[in-house]
């Protein structure tokens, strides 16, 4: 149940959010962001953040620090209070709480769309949610979004996601059919290797109430959005000025080390706009077919592409670090899990007679499939891809595994 305000706060819309006089007055609610030399609004639409608790030298030593895993609720709801009013200058008896959880939090702290998960266990720390509402929400509390990511850098802080995106209400460069036109015709070149054409309507109706073209997964580091905001904010009912011809949103999410590595640049540039197109210009290309060549990567880019893109210097962020996890993953498995496993399987071992050891370790196997997640397969498949191997479906990995039985039985008179 929440308490101290209503529930119904959580992501209510911050007045009229839709963009009344966006053509007009570039200080609207839903864009007040920078706005790029051509006029398009440039703005952090999303920012999520983990703190662990050790930002508190003093939770240490605090008499009601249990012991090393858990901490007091009511120490626990004061570090909350702290975090709000030295990050945003929101007062406590402005934040409703609930007890509820999501990915391991069992309690919510909120003001309005600014949400702080949280949970007694101290090694969960406090990961806080932003929402694009939220991010909006901020700059009218004056508070300086530059400023937020700097300040952040004093606390054990972990950025998790961040979107940057970029508002057109020109209709200069590109519709999303026009992208999907493209796509459809071979003109694209992606680091980005899958693709998704979303679009949603009523059953009984012709006409479309959303339409989205995403480049790359959304388990990915790195995911691109182009999709209809005009058509996505009339669908859901919001005001809109009759000056709103066309408002087309590309949107590139950051998550985990990419979020970490573009958390750097805006806080070095303060740029918006060189961060996301910068980016952009990375990792895809809208090109114009050869009559002559036939080697894509040598066609000449789209000039409407060019134009949107505006000069900006491409930026590379560090790799992805996907071979390192991989390897450390390793390096764990040989020092801290295989002791642990000999030491399991000994303790179950007739020494005499021993026709379990293989079964065993087969059924670790076997449970580990049944745990793996699309972010893992998608860890999995940038390793084998860095290593120019194939990449595998999961359906590939438990018919490998299943596999290993056949291998298990034939051989097992070897060991």
């Amino acid at each position: 149940m929440a308490t101290k305000r209503d529930k119904n706060l959580v992501c209510a819309p911050l007045g009229n959010t839709g963009v009344t006089n966006a053509m007009k007055s570039l200080n609207s609610v839903e864009n007040k962001g920078e706005t790029s030399n051509l006029k398009q609004f440039v703005l952090i639409d999303w920012l999520e953040f983990t703190i662990h608790h050790e930002f508190s030298v003093q939770l240490v030593n605090h008499n009601m620090y249990n012991n090393r895993d858990y901490v007091d609720s009511i120490y626990l709801e004061q570090q909350v209070y702290q975090l709000f009013n030295d990050l945003f200058g929101i007062s406590s008896n402005d934040i409703v709480y609930e007890k509820r959880g999501r990915n391991c939090y069992t309690e919510l702290y909120y003001y309005k769309n600014i949400l702080c998960w949280t949970s007694q266990d101290i090694r969960m720390g406090f990961h806080f949610e932003i929402s694009g509402q939220g991010c909006r929400l901020l700059e009218l509390l004056n508070i300086d979004l530059f400023f937020l990511l700097a300040q952040l850098k004093n606390y054990i802080c972990k950025f998790t996601r961040i979107d940057l995106s970029v508002d057109d209400f020109t209709n200069d460069y590109f519709t999303v059919p026009k992208l999907k036109e493209y796509l459809s015709n071979g003109q694209v070149i992606s680091k980005l290797r899958t693709y998704y054409d979303i679009k949603s309507g009523i059953v009984e109706e012709s006409g479309l109430l959303g339409n989205t073209l995403q480049l790359g997964s959304k388990a990915g580091l790195i995911h691109i959005t182009f999709y209809d905001k005009l058509l996505e904010r009339e669908s859901n009912n919001y005001i809109i000025s009759d000056d709103v011809k066309y408002w087309t949103r590309t949107e590139v999410r950051y998550r985990h080390e990419k979020a970490q590595d573009i958390a750097e640049y805006l806080i070095i540039t303060k740029d918006i706009n060189k961060c996301v197109k910068g980016v952009l210009k990375d990792y895809v290309r809208f090109v114009e077919k050869s009559k002559t060549d036939y080697t894509k990567s040598r066609w000449k880019t789209a000039k409407w592409w060019n134009k949107f893109l505006d000069n900006i210097d491409v930026i590379k962020l560090a790799s992805p670090k996907i071979y390192t996890s991989i390897e450390k993953k390793k390096e764990w498995l040989k020092d801290d899990v295989s002791k642990t496993q000999l030491m399991c399987l000994l303790g179950e071992l007739d020494i005499k007679s021993d026709n379990n050891s293989l079964e065993l370790i087969l059924n670790l196997l076997k449970l580990g499939v049944t745990k793996i997640k699309d972010k893992d397969v998608q860890m999995i498949n940038d390793f084998r891809l860095d290593h120019n191997l194939n990449p595998l479906k999961k359906e590939e990995i438990e018919d490998y595994i299943r596999s290993l039985k056949d291998v298990i039985l034939i051989n097992k008179d070897k060991f």
